[in-house]
């Protein structure tokens, strides 16, 4: 092991950990079935977008002959071994787990995922008539040999290969299942479902009558995802669009970097399928009963069947924003900052209540919003349209680069500007992943500054399963920073000096690294001194070895991370006073906040940016400091929930392994169900 491998974790090695803590709730009786199954589909989803994004990106460093990567030094070929080993045990635990537990616990309920053999003749013919009047019409087999091009398969494309034996000569057809298909046929009773792929693989004979059938399997292909767009300046928004454009349409015919196949297949197949598709021995993953779990997510919602889910967060009101008119909500905001949390607290009257107020409040001059990433029925793009409307200033930075998202910005830019919206799409350097919402408003003589400050994107879907936190405040300081943000990013004014936020690329890494290294300071004096934050990721050396520094110097270091974690905690002489835990369960932990405590004072920062190279250099992020002390105390009381919990908890030890906090008291609620019972009762 080298020193670099001592001092840290390998990124990679670490993501698969998280996926595997995610996986771990596959295996919890205290979840009804249907939960625990889309835990499965999420756990096996998460690894398709790993090799996709991630596992491509080691790949390309092996084909240019790189010869170390990561924070930890390891060879390329030696990491990519390291994750087919966990990526093997993870698939294999998750295989069986579904065949042997899952799906018979769901039978036992009936809701049935049967195997052809397994259905009466009834049920076959039900199902031979599905297949020939909806799904054969879609399909287009394709012949392939060694000599002629395997047809393009995009990315996560799945179907059947066949052999076949016609005129004495072998050959070999390619059927895919079209993208848009349901995975699994549904029989009439609702209730019993087969698995498409395993109905092709039956009635191949049917398909291919002038052959015969000597072998087939079923095959998914993941295709390196991870394009880099063009970043040339974007300052006319159609040439903006051409290029990402362009880069879509590369997008999905990058190298095969995992090919999943059914069983072991047709030993005579895999030469020629190798060679026509490209991929080594490393790319290939046997499973034996399905391919795709991911698409379980099919059978997850499947009407009915309540008993077998965990019952959804129920979002409580903040009462304080229950007003009956703007002008009250404007006040009350005014007299007091806001803090929200969610899904504790309900989405739809706080935040997108403040852009409803704001839109139909005839005093409101402007509005100004950052778009990441939202869904198609989102309120941001209707009140911004709706505020042009009644003339007033509409803004928005929309990040056209948010990986997977691209398209969906582009159209949303696209009806923005046609409603006369000012869309700016900021800096083409910086992806720009703030969560920043500005309201400007009248008020008699004055002009009054009111702001969203957020972890989370605007999003009412994943606000109902992401948990994140955010202020509404009128702070004067901080609005007036909020408004220099929006200058900056949109209207192209020269960069501020910020006040009170910490804006990346600049501010947030020297701004954390500061309140670090004083914490450190005051630990050495003598003084009491803590670092607590909660992030998704931390994944930059130079921060590792900032708080190793301040650990060393006594600092009491509390770090809840939820996914990728390069910090190697409880080494003596670096890290003893450092702790890592990691809370894994039916709500994804989402929020970033940040507390240093030195003697008697507290500071406390909540925002978009984790501490990882990216978020600190090459985005544009923003922390902002909770200055009030009712909301600062309530974030540090979450702070407490969280570094205390246990049933939903894993501690990461000195060694890079996690191990389940899980308590022995059958009665303990975990953090989620905990929090939802706090706001209720608030």
């Amino acid at each position: 092991m080298t020193d670099r491998q001592e001092r840290y974790l390998d990124r990679e090695l670490s993501w698969l950990q998280f996926n595997r803590r995610v996986q771990s709730l596959t295996q919890r009786e205290d979840f009804p079935l249907l939960e625990r199954l889309r835990f499965a589909a999420i756990t096996a989803s998460n690894l398709e977008e790993f090799f996709s994004v991630r596992v491509s990106g080691v790949e390309r460093k092996l084909a240019a002959e790189v010869d170390r990567v990561g924070f930890t030094g390891i060879e390329p070929k030696v990491l990519l071994q390291r994750i087919r080993r966990e990526v093997v045990r993870q698939e294999h635990q998750l295989q069986q787990l579904v065949a042997e537990q899952l799906l018979p616990g769901l039978a036992g309920h009936g809701l049935r995922v049967a195997r052809i053999d397994e259905l009466s003749p009834a049920e076959r013919e039900e199902v031979a008539e599905l297949f020939w009047h909806e799904v054969v019409p879609e399909l287009t087999p394709v012949p392939f040999s060694v000599d002629w091009n395997f047809p393009p398969l995009r990315n996560l494309s799945l179907g059947v290969v066949a052999q076949l034996r016609r005129r004495g000569d072998d050959q070999y057809a390619f059927v895919g299942v079209p993208a848009h298909l349901q995975r699994f046929l549904q029989l009439a009773d609702g209730r019993t479902f087969v698995a498409l792929e395993h109905v092709m693989v039956a009635l191949l004979p049917e398909l291919f009558k002038r052959a015969r059938v000597t072998g087939s399997t079923v095959i998914r292909v993941v295709r390196d995802m991870d394009v880099e767009f063009d970043e040339e300046s974007i300052e006319d928004p159609a040439s903006a669009r051409r290029r990402i454009e362009r880069g879509l349409r590369e997008r999905g015919s990058g190298n095969v970097v995992r090919l999943q196949v059914l069983g072991d297949g047709v030993p005579q197949i895999w030469p020629q399928l190798r060679r026509v598709l490209g991929v080594k021995r490393r790319h290939l993953y046997a499973v034996p009963t399905f391919v795709a779990l991911d698409s379980f997510l099919q059978l997850v919602d499947t009407p009915g069947f309540d008993e077998l889910r965990l019952p959804r967060i129920r979002p409580a009101a903040v009462p304080r924003l229950e007003q009956s008119d703007s002008a009250s909500m404007f006040e009350e905001i005014a007299r007091k900052d806001v803090l929200l949390h969610h899904p504790y607290n309900d989405f739809s009257t706080t935040v997108e209540r403040f852009e409803r107020t704001a839109v139909e409040d005839p005093d409101v001059l402007a509005i100004k919003h950052t778009l990441y990433r939202t869904s198609a029925d989102s309120s941001v793009v209707p009140a911004l349209i709706a505020a042009r409307n009644r003339h007033r200033r509409a803004v928005c930075l929309v990040e056209l680069k948010a990986r997977f998202d691209e398209l969906s910005n582009l159209q949303l830019a696209r009806e923005l500007e046609h409603a006369a919206v000012q869309v700016s799409y900021g800096d083409a350097h910086l992806k720009t992943h703030a969560k920043v919402v500005l309201v400007v408003r009248r008020e008699g003589d004055e002009v009054r500054r009111y702001a969203h400050i957020g972890t989370g994107n605007y999003d009412a879907r994943t606000a109902r399963i992401y948990e994140d936190v955010g202020l509404l405040t009128a702070d004067e300081e901080i609005t007036e920073d909020v408004a220099d943000f929006f200058l900056w990013t949109t209207d192209q004014q020269p960069r501020p000096t910020f006040r009170h936020l910490l804006v990346s690329p600049l501010e947030v890494r020297s701004g954390i690294v500061a309140r670090i290294r004083r914490a450190a300071e005051v630990a050495r004096a003598g003084g009491r001194a803590s670092i607590r934050i909660k992030l998704n990721s931390i994944a930059d050396v130079a921060m590792a070895d900032d708080l190793y520094a301040a650990s060393s110097a006594g600092v009491q270091i509390d770090l809840v991370v939820r996914g990728i974690c390069c910090v190697r905690p409880g080494v003596p002489g670096m890290s003893e006073n450092i702790r890592v835990i990691s809370v894994v369960g039916r709500v994804l932990e989402h929020s970033r906040i940040y507390c240093f405590e030195y003697d008697d004072e507290v500071e406390v920062f909540i925002g978009s940016a984790d501490l990882m190279e990216r978020n600190l250099d090459r985005r544009i992020e923003v922390l902002a400091p909770v200055r009030q002390p009712e909301p600062r105390d309530e974030l540090r009381a979450l702070l407490d929930r969280y570094v205390g919990e246990r049933i939903a908890a894993w501690e990461l030890d000195s060694t890079g392994r996690w191990a389940a906090l899980r308590g022995q008291s059958d009665d303990e609620l975990d953090i989620h169900a905990d929090l939802e019972r706090i706001e209720h009762e608030r």
